[in-house]
């Protein structure tokens, strides 16, 4: 079969047959960490945290369907992290529309503290490629360990980023997070 948000080949990865529907999980055979899914224009999109295999990186692997059973091969949504952010430490993807724009927030490795920060990388389409420009991470909180899952949501048509900081890391109290997004921008 063709995946049309990708043009690529697909694979059935489920036991349940074209038109069933089930209030069970579905295997999507797509093995990545920290799951997002967006829906958007008859298929659905999902990203997960980094896949480092030998010499081989995806920053944030992806794959699309559109029935959520049969999935694309993973390609990467981030082919090339912001300047500021180190490979191999890519993790927890929020995806998310906003009018035409696309936007993927995430966590990577900052490289100069060598904490976890939260980025976000745009495009015109759910499929990417998704690109950064930004010389520095939008929440970086260095002091309280980092910061890290971002997630996106929508409150009373206002949009708001949510993260906690990774006090995981070093013994530090870990607390949830959440400020409003301007766009990409936090505000206030």
């Amino acid at each position: 079969a063709r995946d049309p948000l990708r043009g690529a080949d697909t694979t059935s990865t489920s036991a349940a047959t074209a038109g069933e529907r089930s209030t069970a999980a579905v295997a999507t055979g797509v093995d990545v960490a920290d799951p997002s899914v967006l829906a958007d224009d008859g298929g659905y999109v999902l990203v997960g945290t980094n896949i480092v295999d030998g010499d081989r990186t995806q920053h944030l692997p992806a794959a699309t369907s559109t029935d959520l059973i049969a999935w694309s091969a993973t390609f990467d949504l981030l082919p090339e992290l912001p300047s500021w952010a180190s490979t191999g430490f890519t993790w927890a993807p929020s995806l998310t529309r906003d009018g035409s724009e696309y936007q993927l927030y995430f966590a990577a490795r900052h490289t100069e503290s060598q904490r976890q920060c939260i980025g976000v990388a745009t495009s015109d389409r759910a499929t990417g490629p998704f690109r950064s420009d930004s010389a520095v991470p939008l929440v970086c909180q260095i002091a309280l360990g980092g910061s890290i899952d971002p997630d996106v949501v929508t409150i009373d048509g206002e949009r708001w980023l949510m993260w906690k900081n990774d006090g995981n890391c070093c013994d530090i109290t870990t607390t949830i997070w959440v400020q409003r997004l301007d766009g990409t921008r936090l505000v206030g």
